[in-house]
């Protein structure tokens, strides 16, 4: 039993470093994910095109398009580029977590029992929630909050700020 404890935090670490260096580019270069809101169909050429443009994660909301990309994104691994975690966002994180998401968005301070997290927060408690967290932990953020929400941060979290891209009308 301790053995399989042992496996299990390993294997944690290795995902959060996975994902982290997926979302971090080298050097001071900006990196870019996606967040994929839609339905289930027609998934494969997206997810090919997503890779090859070179993005750095896919972020979706729904388990079946999380369950699609991230097959699709198997078929890369070994090749050049590699697969892209996906990030699931919505509230069905275990299930999220069986399809096959990196890493699931949670609420700061949120009880999750999946692993890894990406903490979602506001300049307003981004100073507790690193507190409470591990300095290798990632943060999810609207833009807008950037300047305030980085301060509050430990030197080496990783900082995803949230942009809205596509119009109201999506035009």
């Amino acid at each position: 039993m301790r053995f399989q404890a042992i496996l299990l935090v390993v294997a944690v670490q290795t995902a959060q470093g996975l994902l982290r260096s997926a979302l971090v580019s080298p050097g001071k270069a900006v990196s870019v994910s996606i967040e994929y809101s839609g339905a289930a169909d027609a998934i494969d050429e997206l997810s090919q095109e997503l890779r090859k443009a070179k993005a750095a994660a896919i972020w979706c909301d729904d388990v079946d398009a999380v369950k699609c990309f991230a097959a699709e994104q198997a078929t890369a691994k070994g090749d050049f580029p590699g697969p892209l975690p996906v990030v699931y966002t919505g509230a069905d994180r275990q299930n999220a977590m069986d399809a096959g998401a990196a890493a699931v968005v949670a609420d700061a301070g949120e009880d999750v029992s999946v692993a890894p997290v990406i903490w979602r927060v506001t300049a307003d408690n981004a100073a507790d929630a690193a507190v409470a967290a591990d300095e290798s932990d990632a943060y999810l953020f609207d833009a807008e909050e950037t300047a305030a929400v980085v301060a509050a941060l430990p030197a080496k979290a990783v900082a995803v700020a949230s942009i809205a891209a596509m119009q109201e009308d999506e035009a």
